[in-house]
């Protein structure tokens, strides 16, 4: 498990945790975004935060 893994951490390259970020936000952004224009509203988040 590279999470708990100090020594693994150091090993991912910056290109490579980006590409992690994006995988892991991405569909969570992506089903808060109601009119897919790429930002959030207050009212997005708070719709999807009920």
């Amino acid at each position: 498990m590279i999470a708990g893994d100090a020594e693994a951490q150091r090993k991912i390259k910056p290109a490579d945790r980006a590409k992690m970020r994006e995988g892991m936000i991405a569909p969570g952004f992506r089903g808060m975004d109601k009119n897919s224009d790429g930002l959030l509203t207050k009212d997005e988040v708070k719709s999807f935060s009920r």
